[in-house]
């Protein structure tokens, strides 16, 4: 929730929207001021952190080249986090409302000119000025005079149930469902941390179906790492292919549910069959289909009772898959495994307490994961930006369900080193990415958690990193192929010699 008053700020801010408006974003000044510490904090790292040294430069070209504003803190650019901003999307254009506090240095920092009598201050092509007590952009001077025309967007935050540190809704959007479609969405900030929640009207019945299922997570809250739940059949949307999948996913009855214990070195899963037919034949091919996903795996077994050891790769973890009775189970086969007590957190708690078509979760650190594998030599390039961006991650978690016949609903969340105390994160940062792929950060890290026992980083470590495993392999994909792009955006080709 919004400090105390962010959500009277909030309200000013959208009661300034604009006739026409078809989408908004408001930030408190408490999102404003968090936003800077954030800055601060991953430049700080990069400071910091020799090996990052190549990134701090393709972050500064972003900053300078997409936003104009260099390293310069709020004070530096004239700004403030005493003020909330605003982004309206109108058909015809924009308009902003900017935290500004000194208009002459902003107006310096961002290359504007000054306006005279009732003309305009101009910052590009935007005309800028005070108006109903605020300082508004906009791509059109008439626009600025459009300022509060509009009090409707606010009212489709009602759907999310829940205010945030940062709003925002659009609506008239084309999402595939018979009416318009409509989004509400707040962000929810804490040190180190961020929640999002959000609804969405409109979308096609077809793709809000492939969330239909109302299925609860059914694991021990208290020895608990990680888990998944997942409606298989209703994702896969019916969709039918020629495959052995295909069988077998028209085979299973209820949801797909994945456990991880505490601390452990294995993880549990579950999925019960209407028919047990497909997965035995499935099980019995294992090793060739596995193999093009790059997974070792070996059959065991006669026909009738085939199994399968396999290790994954990520994580050179070896797990059995087999058949028992109805249950199609991956684990341990023959192993009783119990979870080492944990804490679970606020975020785990509310996604246990919930029916979703699709949730996981994770804690902990990947800090105490196996070392890469024999061969695979040292780190470079994209892979230690892949490595040290993952090591932050301490937890992570989503859920989304079907909200009525054409919305869903969903909550993504994601807790970092940074919601440790400076001297933690500072200590975690001095590891190498080639420590923490070895596993020699992990005495180093159970020392510095010793040293702060109340710190996050103690529970994260006592819950180990395999729990972590489903939501940070979604997350690394997005990392691998979206961050380094995303930085490099700043420059046309890389440096000599990175």
């Amino acid at each position: 929730m919004p400090a105390r008053g962010g959500a009277a700020a909030l309200d000013a801010l959208w009661a300034l929207a604009p006739a026409g408006a078809r989408g908004g974003l408001v930030a408190s000044p408490r999102a404003v001021a968090m936003a800077e510490r954030a800055a601060q904090d991953v430049r700080g790292m990069l400071d910091r952190v020799a090996e990052l040294a190549p990134w701090r430069r393709e972050l500064d070209d972003v900053l300078r080249t997409e936003l104009g504003i260099g390293a310069a803190s709020l004070a530096e650019l004239g700004l403030t986090a005493d003020k909330g901003l605003a982004l309206f999307l109108l058909r015809d254009g924009m308009v902003a409302i900017l935290p500004v506090a000194d208009r002459a240095r902003f107006l310096a920092r961002a290359a504007g000119i000054a306006g005279s009598g009732a003309d305009p201050d101009r910052v590009g092509d935007a005309a800028c000025r005070e108006v109903r007590g605020v300082y508004a952009c906009a791509t059109s001077a008439a626009l600025l005079d459009s300022l509060g025309g509009s009090g409707g967007l606010a009212a489709e935050l009602a759907a999310v149930g829940a205010r945030g540190d940062i709003e925002l809704v659009g609506i008239e959007l084309a999402l595939g469902g018979a009416a318009p479609g409509r989004i509400a969405a707040v962000i929810q900030l804490a040190r180190g941390a961020a929640v999002i929640r959000g609804a969405v009207r409109g979308v096609d019945p077809a793709l809000a179906a492939r969330a239909a299922g109302a299925h609860r997570p059914r694991v021990d809250p208290a020895r608990t790492s990680g888990f998944a739940i997942a409606d298989v059949p209703a994702l896969a949307g019916g969709a039918a292919t020629a495959g052995p999948l295909d069988v077998v996913v028209r085979s299973l009855r209820g949801p797909l549910a994945i456990t991880v214990p505490a601390g452990g070195a294995t993880l549990e899963a579950e999925q019960v069959l209407a028919d047990p037919a497909p997965a035995r034949a499935l099980l019995a091919r294992c090793p060739e289909l596995l193999e093009p996903f790059g997974i070792a795996a070996a059959r065991e077994g006669a026909d009738g009772d085939a199994a399968c050891r396999l290790t994954l790769p990520a994580a050179g973890l070896p797990l059995d898959a087999w058949i028992d009775g109805d249950l199609l189970r991956l684990g341990r086969r023959g192993a009783t495994v119990t979870g080492a007590p944990i804490p679970m957190t606020p975020l785990g708690t509310e996604l246990l307490s919930g029916a979703w078509g699709l949730a996981l979760w994770g804690r902990g650190t990947l800090i105490r994961a196996a070392g890469l594998p024999a061969g695979s030599g040292p780190l470079a390039g994209d892979a230690i930006l892949s490595v040290r961006a993952l090591a932050l991650v301490h937890e992570l978690g989503a859920g989304v369900r079907r909200d009525g016949a054409d919305g869903l609903a969903f909550v993504l969340a994601l807790r970092t080193a940074f919601a440790n105390p400076d001297d933690v994160v500072a200590q975690l940062l001095a590891l190498s990415a080639d420590d923490l792929t070895s596993g020699r950060a992990a005495p180093t890290a159970k020392a510095i958690a010793d040293a702060a026992p109340g710190a996050p980083l103690a529970a994260d470590l006592a819950a180990g990193d395999l729990g972590l495993l489903i939501p940070t392999t979604v997350l690394n994909a997005a990392i691998r192929r979206g961050l380094p792009a995303l930085l490099r955006r700043g420059r046309a080709a890389p440096a000599p010699g990175e």
